[in-house]
């Protein structure tokens, strides 16, 4: 699962959504600003992600031993507050108030 992880994480980065990231990189007057930039985006992205993963994976461990049926149902019940929040965020930005989204 480690590799598949991992592979899937390369793949991902070769996306042309990573070209905006490099962007910035270009502009910067030295190569040695260039790789620091970059390198500090990467730190930064994979502590981001890492305590994400660490805030969903605790949580998540926490609450299915009480609810034990959550482990089962954990990603629709994500993909449903996905769902919610990104319909709010639609109706918001359609001229729509929302609370929390103005």
């Amino acid at each position: 699962m480690g590799l598949a992880t991992y592979a899937t994480g390369i793949v991902y980065g070769l996306h042309p959504d990573a070209l905006f990231v490099v962007i910035p990189a270009l502009a910067l007057p030295t190569k040695l600003a260039a790789i620091a930039y970059c390198s500090m985006f990467v730190i930064g992205t994979v502590a981001a992600m890492g305590g994400y993963t660490l805030a969903i994976g605790t949580t998540s461990a926490a609450l299915t031993k009480e609810r034990p049926w959550l482990q089962a149902h954990l990603s629709a019940v994500a993909s449903g507050v996905a769902i919610v929040v990104g319909a709010l965020i639609l109706l918001s930005g359609a001229g729509i108030a929302v609370p929390f989204f103005d």
